[in-house]
């Protein structure tokens, strides 16, 4: 959180938490999915290796 907070200007906190909700809903849910599809991936990819791949 501390890290966020020193990315991003204070009155941009509220809206910022809120983006990364909605990216949390819509495009990374909190189960086993294809990470080297997320958008984030292309700035960070060992992103793409957050899951393990299926058998």
């Amino acid at each position: 959180e501390e890290d966020l907070m020193r990315l991003f200007p204070k009155e941009e906190w509220f809206p910022t938490s809120n983006r990364l909700i909605l990216y949390g809903r819509e495009i990374c849910p909190a189960r086993e999915h294809e990470c080297e599809d997320h958008p984030l991936t292309k700035i960070y990819p060992p992103a793409a290796n957050t899951w393990p791949k299926s058998a």
